[in-house]
């Protein structure tokens, strides 16, 4: 930059003693060319033609050469230092173009990191999480399905147990009562002499006892047999008759006991349906609970997913 300055100065003071020259008409005729392509540089440029004008106003008024080289080095020294500032500014701004590029290209690769760890995430975390979740949403499902059909086959089984179980105490109740009739009717027969009627209601009362009872029951066949022996002697053998009735009394007591036990037993397996049921329902419960929250971490997963992916 200073040699500019320089080259100006020169360019002008060689301008300047040409026009001196021209003014006092004392130049050479090669001095004379030179300058002449030195003015059409300076022309060239708006400055240039400033500096011309400067100087020519200047010889006009006949001024002192050493002042004008004064003035035109002052020119220039300012329009160095602007030029200097200028670059100082360039600088500056170069600078801080590539502190922002910089800035910017860190963003850049901050950004495609974050576009792989991303990939990676949806590749590595996410889609065998989803499929983990799906896995535990079918198992879940079926675990639901056998529960349920736990509970309805257990159900049926317990309502066919009841309804057999009723039908059994119906049974045995009308034993028992056909047993009370009997047993009363064969005691109006001991130590008196029966009439038909009561021979026939005791016959009868006791075939009720076998029809009710069926005929494989181990005291079907010897009430029987003894009820007979007795009607063939009109009852008239009060050994035959006891032993009758020992017998009905032997059989009430054993369809008492055998009823008990069809109702402990019942209420047994009713309180374990019971438990059993409720322990079934509270893990249904507990299982479409978890299915529950699967699912919505199922759709959480899938969200995150498709946000990624948008993004990418």
């Amino acid at each position: 930059m200073q040699s500019t300055s320089i080259f100006f100065a020169c360019l002008l003071l060689s301008t300047a003693a040409f026009a001196l020259d021209l003014h006092h008409q004392s130049a050479s005729l090669s001095t004379t060319n030179t300058a002449s392509k030195d003015i059409e540089f300076l022309e060239k440029s708006k400055t240039g033609n400033m500096l011309l004008s400067l100087a020519e106003l200047h010889f006009q008024l006949e001024g002192s050469i050493d002042d004008l080289v004064e003035a035109i080095t002052d020119l220039f020294s300012d329009l160095d230092q602007k030029i200097s500032d200028e670059n100082d500014n360039w600088a500056i701004t170069t600078n801080q173009h590539d502190q922002r590029v910089d800035e910017l290209q860190s963003n850049i690769d901050y950004a495609d990191g974050d576009v792989k760890t991303s990939i990676q995430k949806l590749e590595n975390v996410l889609a065998p999480l989803q499929q983990q979740i799906e896995d535990e949403i079918s198992t879940l499902n079926d675990r639901i399905n056998v529960n349920n059909d736990a509970i309805e086959r257990e159900t049926s089984q317990r309502e066919a147990d009841s309804a057999d179980y009723n039908e059994k105490v119906k049974e045995h109740q009308d034993g028992i009562d056909a047993c009370d009739e009997a047993i009363k009717l064969v005691n109006e027969l001991m130590n008196s002499s029966p009439s038909l009627v009561q021979i026939r209601k005791a016959k009868n009362s006791v075939a009720n006892i076998q029809k009710k009872l069926g005929k494989k029951n181990q005291y079907s066949p010897l009430i029987k047999a003894l009820t007979q022996l007795a009607i063939d002697q009109n009852f008239s053998d009060q050994d035959t008759v006891k032993k009758i009735v020992d017998l009905l009394e032997n059989l009430r007591e054993n369809l008492a006991t055998s009823l008990q036990q069809l109702t402990d037993d019942e209420t047994s397996a009713q309180q374990n349906y019971q438990d059993w049921l409720d322990q079934l329902n509270q893990e249904s419960t507990e299982l479409q609970a978890t299915l529950q929250q699967r699912n919505l971490d199922m759709q959480s997963t899938k969200s995150n997913s498709f946000f990624i992916k948008l993004f990418l």
